[in-house]
């Protein structure tokens, strides 16, 4: 299970100020928020709901938000759309949760599936419900959150349709 260090990676906050993006950084150890602009590294700006954040490395986070993912490099102040690999896989849409299973792999559970990221943050795979490739088929499509026992099982939470098990193999 990955932990995030919340006295040295400051939680982040959005906020919207025309075309750029604020940031606020809480920093725990003075117990204040700091505004901070961040720079877009491509087009688009970052929506305002940000509903999860996962450390990839020391200076980089992975912002789960509304119409998908963004890599936050804290200490460039930029952040970019993270990179989609895979050919006519839909982008995220509300990413709830981003996840390791037992092998260290690195998941986002969204509106629209389940994605797999390498350790760049770009996506490498999408599995759905509507997925034509039994590879990357899985019960159900919107997923909450998942919950990895220790036999790599996937027991997923959906939207209404309860909780299924799912093995990657």
């Amino acid at each position: 299970m990955h932990k995030i260090d919340l006295v040295t990676l400051p939680m982040l906050f959005s906020l919207r100020e025309g075309t750029c993006c604020t940031l606020q950084v809480f920093d725990l150890k003075t117990g204040k928020p700091e505004a901070t602009i961040f720079q877009e590294a491509d087009a688009g700006s970052l929506p305002p709901e940000i509903w999860s954040i996962y450390t990839l490395s020391n200076n980089t986070v992975l912002c789960g938000h509304t119409l998908g993912i963004k890599m936050v490099d804290l200490e460039k102040k930029v952040f970019k759309k993270v990179v989609n690999l895979v050919p006519n896989a839909p982008e995220p849409q509300f990413v709830y949760q981003f996840f390791r299973d037992n092998s260290g792999q690195l998941y986002a559970t969204c509106m629209n599936g389940l994605f797999r990221l390498n350790n760049k943050g770009e996506i490498t795979a999408h599995f759905s419900a509507e997925n034509a490739n039994s590879d990357f088929k899985i019960p159900y499509t919107i997923l909450l959150h998942v919950y990895v026992d220790r036999g790599n099982n996937f027991w997923m939470a959906t939207d209404g349709d309860g909780i299924y098990e799912w093995n990657p193999k």
